[in-house]
This record gives structure tokens, sequence and C-alpha cells, in this order.
């Protein structure tokens, strides 16, 4: 019982990565930059935090002081 709980290592996947995820931080990407961290999906921009920041005033955004 306790072999077949081991990982099989000389098993080899034709792909990297060719799992595709319906759900969680591996399903959403940034638009711009393709990154999974710090990804902001308010009003469906789909962005991460730092496209987010330096397209800020492309995007309509503005600063109050």
């Amino acid at each position: 019982m306790i072999n077949d709980l081991k990982v099989r290592k000389d098993v080899e996947k034709s792909k990297a990565h060719c799992h595709v995820k319906p759900f969680g931080k591996g399903s959403r990407a940034c638009e711009r930059c393709a990154s999974h961290r710090g990804h902001n999906r308010k009003y469906g921009m789909n962005l991460c935090r730092r496209c987010l920041h330096t397209n800020a005033k492309i995007l309509g955004f503005t600063s109050f002081d």
C-alpha cells in the first residue's frame, strides 16, 4: 500500500504544464505580461498590479492628493 502512494519518477510527461486549470491562480493571467502574481480581476480588467500601476493614466485612473 505504501508503494502505491509513491510518485513514479521514470514516467515523463510529453509537455510541461499540459494540464489546463479551470480555476485557481493558474487559470488567470495578466493580459499584458502573462504573469500569475498580483492579479487584479476587478471590473474585468485582468491585469497584474505592476501593469495596472504603470498604465493607470492610460486606463483613466487619477490620483487624488
